[in-house]
């Protein structure tokens, strides 16, 4: 009786688990491989985009020290898209045709609009994050109000990005 129990569980071991184990390790081995390639394409998303931000930001600094900053308090729209243009023309330049090629094949970008629409978004990102990073700005102008008096005034212009400047007027009596 002993002996058909060891035979029995012999034969056990040998037709049915083993076989699943060795399915089982099959099956996990090629699970292991498609994790790992989803995690190399992820960090490769991940390193391109991180890297598209950063150049992103560096370069709408630069746009906005040599250009904007000299255009008037209150340009047109041409103006400003000329601007961004000319960030987006700078960016593909500092990218290069390898970095153009790797953004492009890592997301996965069909034709060069679809990457030109990219990098308008990183554009108008990098530039809505620099308003908001550079907080209101505050200019104060002073002027001689009333000739008969010689009391000046001073009017406070607050401008916070993307609302309409907000001006007050202070007239300072005499003592």
């Amino acid at each position: 009786m002993q002996e058909q129990v060891e035979l029995f569980g012999m034969l056990l071991i040998k037709g049915v688990i083993a076989p699943a184990f060795a399915a089982f390790a099959t099956w996990a081995t090629v699970q292991l491989g498609t994790w790992i390639k989803s995690k190399v394409h992820n960090d490769a998303v991940a390193g391109a985009l991180d890297r598209l931000n950063q150049l992103a930001f560096h370069v709408v600094q630069e746009v906005q020290q040599t250009v904007v900053s000299a255009l008037p308090n209150k340009a047109d729209k041409a103006a400003l898209v000329a601007a961004r243009d000319q960030a987006i023309t700078t960016l593909r330049s500092h990218l290069g045709s390898k970095g153009v090629a790797e953004l492009m094949t890592v997301l996965g970008l069909k034709d060069d609009n679809a990457l030109t629409k990219l990098l308008v978004s990183h554009v108008e990102s990098a530039v809505m994050s620099m308003k908001q990073a550079n907080g209101p700005v505050t200019t104060v102008t002073t002027t001689q109000s009333d000739l008969m008096t010689g009391n000046p005034a001073q009017t406070v212009t607050v401008t916070q990005p993307g609302t309409p400047p907000v001006t007050a007027t202070i007239t300072q009596g005499t003592p």
